[in-house]
Order: structure tokens, then C-alpha cells, then sequence
């Protein structure tokens, strides 16, 4: 349904019951919400510990490797930006949202953020402000 706050707030909840044990699906699914939300280091944990309860488990590795790209295309904006070459910080965030929406879940406000900073950079401040709306 896209809540996915309140999905991590009720695993959240589930894992501190005394009798919880995590199931690799519910640990995929964590990891999923977590990417949704832009939160892709946590999506990992969750995604290493499915794998550790079942390490042939063909989603959470699919999962992991799209996560791992997202971190590369992360890691190549920010090294780009910091360097100034903003036509390679443009195809590192293009390429973030073509596999965030290939995932089918929203650009995280993070990355729209450099969506707006290259807008910027290229003095196309009106279609900056829409941006942010």
C-alpha cells in the first residue's frame, strides 16, 4: 500500500515479542520498505541476514544486487559532485531513478534533492522550483 514507515514501525514492534523468530521473507520484505524509503545500507543488513537463514534464496539475492547498484550509482554521484563533473553526476542520478523505477518505488527525496542541485548548477532555476514542489 506504499506506508512503508508504517510497516518497519510494526516489524519493529513484531521483532521485540519474546517469541519472534525472523523468516527470510519477512527479512526481504524489511530490506524492500528499507529501499523504498531510500535507506540502502539497512535494506543490506536485513537482506544479508535473509541470506543467512537461507543463502540460495533467489529473491533476496535479486534484491541485494539491485541495492548494491544503487549504492554504486549513489557512491558515483557523490564522487562526480565532489569533483564538479556534472555531466557524469547527471547520468549516475538518471541511471538511480530509471532502477529505483524499474523496482517500482518512488525516487527517496535524497536523490530528488540532486535531481534539483543539477538543475541548479545548470542556471535552470525555474524548473528547480517546480521540482521542489
Amino acid at each position: 500500500m506504499g506506508r512503508y514507515n508504517v510497516a518497519l514501525g510494526d516489524f519493529h514492534f513484531a521483532t521485540s515479542v519474546k517469541t519472534y523468530r525472523a523468516t527470510a521473507k519477512v527479512l526481504i520484505h524489511t530490506a524492500r520498505c528499507r529501499l523504498f524509503l531510500g535507506s540502502l545500507s539497512s535494506a543490506l543488513l536485513a537482506l544479508r541476514e535473509a541470506l543467512s537463514l537461507e543463502p540460495g534464496n533467489m529473491d533476496a539475492l535479486a534484491l541485494k544486487k539491485r541495492v548494491i547498484e544503487l549504492q554504486g550509482y549513489a557512491g558515483n554521484y557523490e564522487g562526480a559532485r565532489s569533483r564538479k563533473h556534472w555531466k557524469m553526476a547527471r547520468q549516475s542520478y538518471e541511471a538511480y531513478s530509471k532502477a529505483c523505477s524499474q523496482e517500482g518505488c518512488s525516487v527517496p527525496t535524497e536523490v530528488q534533492c540532486w535531481g534539483v542541485e543539477l538543475l541548479i548548477v545548470r542556471s535552470d532555476f525555474s524548473e528547480a522550483v517546480v521540482a521542489t514542489e
